[in-house]
């Protein structure tokens, strides 16, 4: 039996799911999890430069993703708002 592979959610998708679930759970919708801080004996030996590439590259990723959920959710309301007032707005 081949087992099935979960398909990851789309923006519009995890908005959905923020929008039920509610901002302060973002273990439900947020597609980017915490960066863990290195402890202090493996960075004793570890490069800084490469940690804190780690470090940005994870606020990257994060703050695109953050961009796209405003962007997802501007565009609900939008959506929302020429259902309910038409287009002329």
């Amino acid at each position: 039996m081949a087992s099935k592979t979960k398909k990851p959610l789309n923006i519009a998708q995890r908005v959905e799911i923020l929008l039920r679930e509610g901002v302060d759970n973002p273990k439900k919708w947020a597609a980017v999890h915490g960066y863990e801080e290195p402890n202090q004996f493996t960075t004793m030996a570890y490069d800084w430069c490469a940690e804190w590439q780690k470090l940005r590259d994870h606020h990257l990723v994060e703050t695109k993703f953050l961009f796209d959920v405003i962007r997802e959710l501007c565009e609900q309301v939008n959506s929302l708002e020429e259902q309910r007032y038409g287009e002329d707005l």
